[in-house]
């Protein structure tokens, strides 16, 4: 009898079953016992087949337990059976087999020495196929990996890989350092033999997600930012042991542990994605399952109240839905307050220290939280910033630009904070007069909109339209009790549009002017710049009636005292070419223009010259009309 296996052979078949033997292990301590040359081959010879009981498939484990005389229950308790897609039945748990280990054979070498001192073939115990589990519980040392064979189903001939390995097994019985079975490695065997029911919080998760959990948060405590795939099995273990009693925790004790690794919240670049290190990679990457999701809620919630998260920024998936804590530069960047009333403030409430001879600078004693900023943004009694202004107003920003560029709306600045401020009271005192004539109503007629609505349709702005209403001229205004500000008033449309048309002054647009006058736009435009006609806004803007205009008032104020050579022809009932050189040749002189303008005269110059007009046209000409 050679190395750690003696051959053993009898004719009698009947085995007994080790304490939590899987299958594989079972089959191949029967394949030495009798003497044939592969699990293979036995499986073969018994009417079985090798690689379903690999995969631990009912109907060949209950086969084999009558063959080979072993409990069916402990054999199906004990073997790792594959559920499909990927997942196993291990003892009370089921896994995904990237949580295993079964085709790379690891041991205990003290176990199996005993094994073979007590005249025992050596077995795989089924916690040795469990990744997490890297410990003897009871001999304190670590597991080893025996090298792996190229076919994989030769791997799972436990006895013959044991064999072979046995120059390993004993070189690290002897060099083995101690190291203790942790309890969170206790917590694992407990989970494969009796299942869940030890811990509330991790029972709701799979062995998968507490496993990797427990690695990245141990990896996190000790600043190691290794790759995961890269950490030896003894830093694994030392950072499972680290972090398990905040697993043990439940939601309290992770919260206890991301606390721990916020290792400088006051520094103003603290990043959370450094401070969590392996855990962030892990959950970033993770695939999206209910239990991953609670833990992601859990740290974006904690790094949402915890480190300064600008308003918007993804964190694992969720947006952050208002800023709670702040740096110095991000509560100016957010809400531009000046620095130098920043840091005053905060001295104030006790959350820094001044720095002697800097007064725009200070060493924070505690976090900046949002309230620490409402504090600031609302220092002034009663005042509000633009944003809330604008609320109050219930129209649009540019609504409140126009209100506030008018002068029904201030601006209130200090001495140290620019940023403008705002006084609600003007905001009311403005609103009060327009719903004081305003028709209050539950409900509004078919075809009421809201008020900036009207605006918008109609061309107009907001303070054309208030004026109106406040005069009473928008009849069909109504104040409804839903809303804030403006938005509480509807209007009809159409009604709104002739309220604005009879505020407008009687004018004609350049081009109705110049057919009026019988002349020219150029001369048009000529009588406006040399101010015998006057070009105004006719009244509030409004579709079609935008454009700057010639009143009726500066028309007959004109003609007053001037006429143009087209009037003159139509009153002459003539061509203007033949009234034009008939003047001339009368001694009839145009005002002096430049080349292109149409000529027109003064009516006083007609009046003296008319007497001496000698040319014949088909009407009189009345000189005070044309």
């Amino acid at each position: 009898m050679g190395g750690l296996i003696a051959m053993f052979k009898c004719p009698n078949l009947a085995q007994p079953l080790r304490h939590e033997e899987t299958a594989t292990s079972y089959v191949s301590r029967l394949t030495r016992y009798v003497g044939v040359g592969t699990p293979f081959d036995l499986c073969r010879d018994l009417g079985l087949e090798w690689q379903a009981i690999v995969r631990g498939e009912a109907s060949q484990l209950r086969a084999l337990a009558a063959l080979g005389g072993a409990d069916e229950s402990d054999l199906n308790r004990w073997s790792v059976r594959a559920l499909g897609g990927l997942q196993f039945q291990i003892g009370q748990d089921v896994v995904p087999n990237k949580t295993l280990l079964r085709s790379r054979p690891r041991l205990c070498p003290r176990c199996i020495l005993e094994d073979l001192a007590s005249g025992q073939m050596p077995y795989r115990r089924v916690h040795w196929n469990l990744l997490a589990l890297r410990t003897c519980a009871h001999h304190q040392i670590p597991l080893i990996q025996l090298p792996h064979l190229e076919h994989t189903f030769g791997n799972y001939d436990f006895v013959t890989r044991v064999a072979a390995c046995d120059d390993l097994i004993r070189k690290a019985d002897r060099t083995a350092p101690p190291q203790a079975f942790s309890d969170f490695e206790a917590y694992l065997l407990d989970r494969l033999r009796k299942g869940r029911g030890q811990s509330p919080f991790l029972d709701d998760l799979s062995l998968t997600v507490i496993a990797r959990m427990a690695e990245t948060l141990g990896l996190a405590l000790a600043g190691d930012r290794t790759p995961l795939g890269e950490v030896s099995d003894a830093d694994l273990h030392a950072a499972c042991t680290r972090s398990f009693r905040y697993l043990l925790g439940g939601e309290d004790g992770l919260l206890a542990c991301f606390r721990r690794l916020q290792r400088d919240p006051l520094q103003s670049n603290a990043s959370h994605k450094l401070d969590f290190g392996a855990v962030w990679i892990w959950l970033s990457y993770a695939h999206p399952t209910p239990e991953i999701e609670r833990i992601r809620a859990l740290v974006h919630t904690f790094v949402f109240s915890s480190y300064p998260v600008q308003r918007g920024t993804i964190v694992l998936g969720q947006r952050c839905p208002k800023t709670q804590v702040y740096s110095v530069n991000s509560a100016k960047r957010e809400h531009g307050i000046s620095r130098q009333r920043l840091v005053r403030c905060l001295v104030e409430a006790g959350a820094g220290r001044a720095i002697p001879g800097k007064r725009d600078s200070l060493i924070l004693t505690r976090q900046i939280r949002a309230k620490d900023i409402d504090r600031i943004l609302s220092h002034r009694d009663g005042l509000l910033p633009r944003w809330d202004a604008v609320a109050l107003l219930g129209q649009s920003d540019k609504a409140f630009r126009l209100l506030r560029l008018n002068g029904a709306i201030r601006q209130h600045k200090d001495a140290i904070d620019q940023r403008p401020m705002y006084d609600p009271a003007e905001i009311e005192t403005f609103l009060a007069p327009i719903f004081e004539a305003t028709l209050t109503a539950s409900t509004c007629p078919a075809g009421h909109v809201l008020l900036r609505e009207a605006c918008q349709r109609l061309g107009t702005d907001l303070i054309g339209a208030t004026d109106l209403i406040r005069k009473g001229q928008v009849r069909s205004a109504r104040l409804l009790p839903d809303g804030q500000g403006l938005d509480r008033i509807r209007v009809d449309p159409e009604d709104l549009r002739e309220a604005l048309k009879r505020e407008m002054i009687p004018a004609m647009s350049k081009l109705a002017a110049a057919a009026y006058l019988r002349t020219s736009l150029r001369t048009v435009a000529h009588l406006i710049d040399e101010g015998l006609l006057e070009l105004v806004k006719r009244g509030p803007s409004l579709k079609g009636f935008d454009f700057p205009a010639i009143p009726e008032t500066s028309l007959e104020a004109f003609l007053k005292d001037h006429t143009t050579l087209g009037r003159i022809a139509a009153g002459m009932g003539t061509n203007f070419m033949f009234v034009m050189h008939g003047l001339e040749k009368c001694g009839v002189e145009a005002v002096t223009v430049p080349k292109g303008i149409g000529r027109y005269y003064q009516r006083s110059h007609l009046k003296d010259r008319a007497p001496y007009i000698t040319f014949k046209t088909a009407k009189t000409v009345d000189w005070d009309k044309v």
